[in-house]
């Protein structure tokens, strides 16, 4: 705890969101947000990118101009039947997991023929502002060149901690 007390706790969300629960802990610094179902899904066939958003916002009290969180986004992805194309840049990438915690923003990717549990963490600090915005965008990019692509990237949880 700061010795100030003014230690920064999280609150309930002004709009709740669909889709998801979440619990706060009762000292405010620690949050779980469970989503039921936040998947981006390109079956056989499937042509043009898939995208899908979520997004809560916590207000928050107490001094955050030191403040930092760590985001936790658990989940899981696969990709079946892409070409690798080791090429610069994201070559062979069939999914893109956007995590935005506050002001800094962190790609994580899922390559081709791959697939697996995810964890992916993510610190920021609150620099005096009275909210803690996460926003998370999924994106499937199918490979039109090839006929049995199937990809999924699926987030289940999110866990929030002040540091």
């Amino acid at each position: 705890m700061r010795p100030d007390g003014e230690q920064p706790t999280m609150g309930e969300p002004a709009v709740p969101p669909d889709g998801a629960s979440f619990a706060i802990s009762p000292d405010g610094q620690t949050a779980t947000i469970n989503l039921d179902d936040l998947s981006a899904t390109a079956g056989v066939g499937t042509a043009e990118v898939l995208t899908r958003e979520f997004s809560i916002a916590f207000p928050v009290t107490g001094d955050t101009m030191p403040a930092a969180v760590e985001v936790a986004v658990t989940g899981y992805a696969f990709a079946f039947g892409s070409r690798s194309r080791r090429q610069e840049g994201e070559g062979d990438v069939a999914g893109k997991l956007t995590v935005v915690v506050h002001e800094r923003t962190m790609p994580f990717f899922s390559y081709a023929n791959s697939s697996g549990e995810f964890t992916h963490p993510v610190a920021a600090r609150l620099r005096g502002a009275p909210e803690l915005r996460i926003t998370l965008q999924l994106e499937l990019r199918p490979d039109p060149a090839v006929t049995n692509f199937s990809a999924m990237l699926s987030v289940a949880t999110i866990d929030v901690m002040f540091l």
